[in-house]
């Protein structure tokens, strides 16, 4: 028996506006899960790339430091030359002082000149000639003087070792030696030079 018109429909288990809700959540979820993979991607390539910024900036960093160095290197032995080119000047300055000095009593036969020591071979008519004439500009130049004398015949030889110590004593890069050969019987204390280099 029947009670009713119409014909009797199933019902649904979720309602349309319930799917619709539940798709746009799946749909911001996986939205929200795939900006959050991409956050962590852009994360992790930001990190590598952070750390190879600073390894560059380590290597720069050394670089400059190491440019640094070289500079001050250079700068020491530029100073270091003219410190050279100085001192060789006034020491060649003052020895053409020196054999300007030399009185006509007094014979040069040699001279060795070395970085920091200039070596005097010659011969006087006394030790008190020396004395006065030739060991004054030797001791105004050089730091320490030390001389020994022998007679041979009717003059009195010598041998002077003048010294220079100090900042002023900087060597040259090669050994020179001076050989003054000279006749006591010249008038005026002529002298010849003759320069030898010695590597």
């Amino acid at each position: 028996m029947k009670y009713s018109f119409t014909k009797a429909r199933s019902k649904k288990l979720l309602k349309t506006d319930t799917k619709l809700w539940i798709l746009f959540f799946v749909t911001v979820m996986t939205m929200l899960g795939g900006f959050h993979t991409y956050i962590r991607y852009q994360q992790a390539h930001a990190n590598e790339w952070i750390e190879e910024l600073a390894q560059t900036t380590r290597v720069t960093q050394e670089r400059i430091k190491k440019v640094e160095r070289e500079i001050q290197q250079v700068t020491k032995e530029a100073e270091l030359a003219d410190k050279v080119v100085t001192h060789n000047t006034i020491m060649i300055d003052s020895l053409r002082n020196l054999f300007d000095l030399i009185p006509d009593e007094i014979v040069l036969t040699k001279v060795v000149m070395e970085p920091r020591t200039l070596v005097l071979y010659g011969s006087a008519p006394s030790k008190e000639v020396y004395d006065y004439l030739l060991y004054p500009p030797l001791k105004s130049i050089f730091t320490t003087t030390q001389t020994s004398f022998y007679r041979a015949g009717s003059r009195v030889h010598f041998v002077s070792i003048s010294k220079l110590e100090g900042e002023d004593a900087t060597q040259a890069s090669s050994d020179h030696t001076l050989s003054i050969q000279g006749d006591a019987n010249q008038s005026g204390g002529a002298h010849s030079h003759q320069k030898e280099k010695h590597q």
